[in-house]
């Protein structure tokens, strides 16, 4: 849990230089406008996902469970990281949002 939330952090740190360095100004009002709805989008995505493999996993039997399960197990981790990703984003634009004030 440390490990995404501190990934996520390091990410919410270098997006804007990596994204103005690389794609230039553009891009970068894009992303800031639809990043968070991307972000919120894909977990939503990846949870109706990890109900479905849920579901799954307790109904197979053999051999199909190891991978069902793994699945599973990846989904689970990644829709956890991705809500860190999304609520650091949203602390980060909230303490930019006061300084500009």
């Amino acid at each position: 849990m440390l490990l995404a939330i501190a990934i996520s952090l390091l990410y919410v740190e270098i997006k804007n230089s990596v994204l103005r360095r690389i794609f230039g100004e553009i891009l970068k009002s894009f992303w800031s406008e639809w990043e968070l709805r991307f972000m919120v989008l894909v977990s939503l995505v990846l949870q109706f996902l990890l109900v479905y493999f849920g579901r799954k996993r307790k109904k197979y039997i053999g051999k199909c469970v190891p991978a069902t399960a793994i699945c599973a197990w990846l989904l689970y981790l990644s829709a956890d990281w991705m809500a860190t990703l999304v609520l650091s984003t949203l602390l980060r634009g909230s303490t930019e949002l006061e300084k500009d004030l």
